[in-house]
């Protein structure tokens, strides 16, 4: 059952969104719940790879139905090679690394 939801989540996906979603995937909250859990917790769906363009590599954009936020989410991949997080619109997070995405959107969109 879990590989389904993980293959469910990546089916799509190009390289560097493919990737990005299993960072998040793999890693792990503040309470040590996987991020694999905690994506289910939020209630991802919609999962959408984003081209490259001037201001970023790549992005991830994703639906999540949180207990503090639900909504849009948007992960763009800097050329720096960290990330900004948006939140609809509104860019919330900038220069988040990959081992700290699941921990801060975990407390932004559910803790």
């Amino acid at each position: 059952m879990i590989k389904n939801i993980m293959k469910s989540y990546l089916a799509g996906l190009d390289s560097y969104p493919k990737e990005m979603c299993e960072q998040i995937m793999y890693g792990t909250t503040e309470s040590n719940d996987s991020g694999l859990v905690a994506m289910m917790s939020w209630g991802v769906s919609n999962f959408q790879g984003m081209p490259e363009e001037k201001d970023f590599r790549a992005a991830l954009r994703f639906h999540v139905q949180g207990a503090k936020y639900q909504g849009e989410v948007t992960i763009k991949l800097t050329w720096m090679d960290d990330y900004d997080i948006y939140f609809g619109e509104e860019r919330v997070l900038e220069r988040i690394y990959c081992g700290e995405l699941t921990e801060v959107l975990d407390n932004r969109i559910e803790r």
